[in-house]
């Protein structure tokens, strides 16, 4: 039935050698299956939207697309990183000879995808695997591997030291979610070789009666499909709405102080959007209990933060980022970033910047681990 339904609203069209099918940087909502013929794939690395050329005595006037990084033939899916994103496309079809290809729309797929997981699925996971094969530039290849897990999660409201002046952003905080569900994740992902998903033993058991899956040596489970049972619509759950408007502007004014120091007020680092700097960066690792966290493990890592920022603040330099990973929780620091001007002695006032750090942490009980 899905087919006859497809096959009513989809369309058979036809390229010449040299057409262009699909434009680097410019979106075309439409998904192509190559029923015969060839195709070349050319990947610009300087990122410019690529013109469609024009024709002339009725065909297509070759030019420069960038570098050829693929062929595609009969059988292979082309857009549909775009036909399921909305995105630009990220590479320039032309067709190598004559083609023949099934054009299919968002109009003509959209019903079928309301009643049907298994195919939402099955895109998904293709439009996994082209971005994990596809070369983005010569000599770089994208990889992406997944990972769920499910677990106890708190989410904390950190920091609050102010910026020293001249450059007084206000007071700068972070959120950040912390908990041992981002360690069974991150212990899931380890796991997961290039292009699949793999699902934590303890998440599993939340989904195994909807998906097929395979026992890794750890006891998580790789996803294999969608179990032929549970091949039904799925359930939209609709979000509520608000409309902006005076009366909650305010809460722009809380947002920026989420904001990093240099992207608060965007005119104040527009001239330095194109600037090539030598920065000195800190990674402070903080050794806390984040496999059972509570109360006072939330109010430690306020406690640790406002002491990084009080350190890296006196010495003109910007907290870059506040997380956790599968190694514990980490600041990310910088000496030399916008708005600040960089100093000759950035390294210098780096290494001032990680002993007062220390000294700080230690005083507070803290083990930590600083790299510059």
């Amino acid at each position: 039935y899905e087919i006859a339904l497809l096959s009513d609203s989809c369309h058979f069209v036809t390229f010449q050698d040299g057409d262009v099918i699909m434009a680097q940087g410019k979106s075309s909502n439409k998904l192509y299956i190559i029923h015969s013929g060839e195709v070349k794939i050319f990947l610009d690395a300087s990122g410019t939207v690529i013109e469609t050329p024009p024709k002339a005595q009725g065909k297509t006037v070759p030019q420069n697309y960038g570098t050829e990084i693929s062929v595609a033939t009969e059988g292979q899916i082309l857009g549909e990183i775009s036909f399921l994103t909305g995105q630009p496309h990220t590479a320039t079809v032309v067709a190598a000879r004559n083609c023949s290809m099934v054009m299919i729309t968002p109009q003509a797929l959209q019903p079928i995808l309301k009643c049907n997981s298994q195919l939402i699925s099955e895109l998904t996971e293709l439009m996994q695997q082209h971005l994990s094969s596809k070369p983005k530039s010569p000599g770089v290849t994208l990889r992406i591997h997944q990972s769920l897990a499910c677990g106890r999660l708190w989410l904390a409201h950190l920091g609050g030291e102010h910026v020293v002046k001249p450059h007084d952003y206000g007071a700068r905080r972070e959120f950040v979610v912390i908990g041992n569900a981002l360690l069974r994740a991150a212990e899931a992902l380890d796991e997961a070789p290039v292009g699949t998903i793999v699902v934590s033993k303890v998440a599993w058991q939340y989904v195994a009666d909807k998906y097929v899956g395979e026992e890794t040596k750890l006891r998580n489970f790789t996803v294999k499909g969608v179990h032929p049972l549970q091949q039904g619509p799925l359930i939209a759950f609709p979000l509520p709405r608000h409309e902006w408007n005076e009366d909650i502007f305010h809460v722009w004014t809380q947002l920026k102080l989420y904001c990093h120091e240099g992207a608060r007020d965007l005119q104040d680092v527009a001239p330095f959007a194109a600037e090539v700097r030598k920065m000195t960066v800190l990674f402070v690792r903080l050794h806390l209990d984040l496999e059972n966290p509570d109360h006072d493990t939330v109010e430690d890592s306020h406690r640790a933060l406002l002491a990084i920022q009080r350190a890296i603040y006196s010495r003109n330099g910007t907290l870059r980022q506040f997380l956790q990973d599968d190694k514990g929780l980490l600041a990310i620091c910088i000496m030399g970033m916008p708005p600040f001007s960089p100093h000759e002695n950035d390294p210098t006032r780096g290494v001032l910047a990680a002993m007062d750090i220390r000294q700080g942490l230690e005083a507070l009980g803290m083990k930590v681990g600083i790299g510059i």
